[in-house]
């Protein structure tokens, strides 16, 4: 019988990567890092927002400005981050500038590469601010 009782052994971030991109093919490895990395963007910048709605931190106005565009624009990073890992599609029929964005996102992607792979090439793809 295995003892698991031992420590499991530290790993970093970086181990971590490579240990997925060596279980995993790599479209899949490289899909599954990108979604991680932007649910980790996203939660971070939920807080700080929730954090300067509830009055607990003070933001100035060219921070608030920022943190909008920058919650908007890892909004639609995650959006194509679970849409390539199949676990969402925007609906046809959306047509609100955030889906549009998520849209041109994915048949940006889609037409660069004839195939759905990880999201990092396209986060500095210029899109309808709003």
């Amino acid at each position: 019988m295995e003892d698991f009782s031992k420590p499991i052994p530290d790993l970093d971030y970086s181990e971590f990567k490579q240990l997925m991109c060596f279980s995993l093919p790599l479209k899949e490895s490289n899909n599954s890092i990108a979604f991680i990395e932007d649910s980790l963007v996203i939660d971070f910048l939920y807080l700080v927002y929730e954090l300067h709605r509830d009055d607990l931190l003070a933001l100035d106005q060219k921070s608030q400005k920022l943190l909008g565009s920058k919650l908007k624009l890892s909004t639609e990073n995650y959006g194509l981050s679970v849409f390539n890992l199949g676990l969402w599609e925007p609906l046809d029929s959306d047509e609100s500038k955030w889906i549009r964005n998520i849209k041109i996102l994915i048949s940006s992607k889609e037409s660069l590469t004839d195939e759905k792979y990880s999201t990092s090439d396209l986060r500095d793809l210029k899109l309808d601010p709003q």
